[in-house]
């Protein structure tokens, strides 16, 4: 009897191993993965990837990696498509994803859910990949080894006190939402918060003039990421203050770069 119940044991659990990966549990009940075309969900990667062009570049020029976010709604349409990367000209893949046919949504119990994904692609010697938004491998930016504190830390001695606003008696907490792009670079600045101009040009002139960062990834693909930074400037703290640089100005165009000498070439991480 022992052997009995021993052998009918271990049949049941190579039953359980051997169900499909698109059945799983949650919250005590079973969820189903969505389906493509009756198919599992990675169906759907080679679906696209025969309406792409992932040939090496004619002119022999370096690929750019392709990483799109995109959402499996209750209904099985494909939406909110998101393209942190790519060569847009060459890949149409808003178009591609937006025309694709309807998917069996995910379901948990009789209740249908939504089910968001990321197509990855790094190289032409790559395949395109689709892994769930939870499967993908974040990596934050970081700047000199560190994080958004050793950048703030950084900013701190780089700061001069406004001669304006010294003058004026303008002080104040500002608030700065900046970018560091794919190439590991500050830009894109926005003001959310300022007393007055001169220490928002200050706050800037420091940002825009940031060494570069490693930028940060996700799934091994840089990608550009957000950040809001405070700068608090008080009279009583002005000494400590460099001195103004007077050969350093900021250019409140975004899209001016002309302070940066062009960036070494990076390779993308594996």
């Amino acid at each position: 009897m022992k052997l009995h119940t021993t052998t009918l044991l271990l049949l049941a659990l190579l039953w359980a191993l051997a169900l499909p990966s698109a059945l799983f549990a949650q919250g005590g009940r079973t969820t189903t993965r969505p389906l493509f075309q009756n198919g599992p969900e990675d169906t759907f990667s080679e679906w696209v990837a025969g309406q792409l062009d992932l040939s090496p570049n004619p002119d022999g020029s370096e690929s750019v990696p392709l990483l799109v976010r995109f959402t499996v709604d209750k209904k099985g349409t494909v939406g909110s498509i998101g393209v942190s990367s790519g060569d847009t000209l060459r890949h149409n893949i808003r178009a591609i994803l937006g025309a694709s046919p309807r998917w069996t949504p995910a379901r948990r119990g009789r209740r249908a859910l939504d089910a968001s994904y990321y197509l990855v692609w790094r190289s032409p010697l790559d395949t395109l990949r689709l892994l769930p938004e939870e499967d993908a491998e974040r990596v934050m930016p970081t700047f000199n080894g560190g994080d958004l504190n050793t950048f703030h830390d950084w900013v701190m001695t780089q700061l001069s006190y406004p001669p304006d606003a010294l003058e004026s008696g303008m002080e104040g907490e500002v608030r700065m939402e900046f970018r560091v792009n794919r190439l590991g670079e500050t830009g894109a600045i926005k003001v959310i918060y300022s007393p007055g101009v001169p220490l928002t040009t200050e706050a800037a002139r420091v940002i825009i003039s940031s060494p570069l960062w490693t930028p940060g990834t996700i799934a091994g693909i840089p990608v550009n990421v957000r950040y809001i930074i405070p700068f608090r400037f008080r009279l009583q703290d002005a000494k400590r203050f460099q001195k103004p640089n007077s050969k350093t100005s900021y250019n409140p165009n975004p899209t001016a770069r002309d302070r940066y000498k062009p960036p070494p070439k990076q390779n993308y991480p594996h």
